[in-house]
């Protein structure tokens, strides 16, 4: 088993424990009248491909951070246009 291989399992990990608190918290934030304050289910679904980018740059080439803010801002930028629900 290379280096590589090793590290999925850490990887694989970090996104289900993402995407848990995820659903935790959009399913907290359903149940409550008012909503949170702060847009917190459309932050956490565009730091997705930062998460991704963070996890490539640690694991793998530390230059895969950029294609990953990249994509963060360009979803959130999107999600002005584009309504999620």
């Amino acid at each position: 088993m290379g280096a590589g291989e090793r590290n999925v399992p850490v990887g694989r990990s970090l996104q289900f424990i993402y995407f848990f608190v995820l659903s935790l918290d959009a399913r907290h934030e359903n149940s409550l009248k008012e909503g949170f304050p702060f847009l917190v289910i459309p932050w956490m679904l565009a730091c997705i491909s930062l998460l991704e980018g963070i996890l490539m740059a640690v694991l793998a080439w530390p230059a895969w951070f950029v294609p990953g803010l990249t994509g963060a801002g360009l979803a959130r930028f999107g999600q002005r246009y584009v309504r999620g629900d």
